[in-house]
């Protein structure tokens, strides 16, 4: 297996321990509160998709893939 595929393999796994941690951390801190939702802050209120992080994993995905690509085309020039 080459080095990109590693790579990606770390990327992955790091996105997906992220993902776990904040997760379970907004699971206690809903139980701390004593209540049944999550509430929504002002920076989320203002700016909805920026702060999406299902939205901030296509944008890291299309960074980490127009990467590939560009070195793949350089590779066979």
């Amino acid at each position: 297996m080459n080095a990109l595929w590693w790579g990606a393999c770390i990327i992955v796994v790091a996105l997906c321990g992220i993902a776990a941690y904040s997760t379970v951390a907004v699971g206690k801190h809903i139980d701390r509160r004593g209540s049944e939702h999550d509430t929504i802050s002002s920076a989320v209120a203002r700016h909805p998709f920026l702060l999406n992080p299902i939205i901030m994993m296509y944008f890291v995905v299309g960074i980490f893939m127009a990467i590939v690509i560009f070195y793949y085309a350089a590779a066979s020039r």
